[in-house]
């Protein structure tokens, strides 16, 4: 068995975890290339951290606005991404959506 670990530090509702979208992104979308391949996102409670970087995938390799990646998560799992992760991703958003209006 072959394993990949791209861990993160330990943060907690207050923390920028922005920085780590596009990384995080990046990471999952080349795990995914592989079909054979399984990603694995997990942090402690599962409703939060790991969610809301697997939402930054979702916006940045699926093209979905912030406002669908959350409905579309939702109907497969609970989550419950603290108030200020989500608005970092709201920021991410407005850059990604700037991103490909200007490019």
């Amino acid at each position: 068995m072959n394993i990949t670990y791209g861990g993160l530090p330990k943060t907690h509702a207050r923390t920028n975890i922005s920085k780590y979208f596009s990384p995080a992104a990046k990471f999952i979308h080349k795990g995914k290339k592989n079909p054979e391949n399984e990603v694995f996102i997990h942090c402690t409670e599962g409703v939060s951290y790991a969610p809301t970087l697997f939402l930054a995938y979702l916006m940045m390799h699926h093209k979905m606005i912030v406002e669908d990646v959350i409905d579309h998560l939702i109907k497969v799992r609970y989550i419950k991404p603290h108030m200020e992760f989500l608005k970092q991703l709201a920021i991410f958003n407005e850059e990604l959506v700037q991103a490909t209006a200007t490019g």
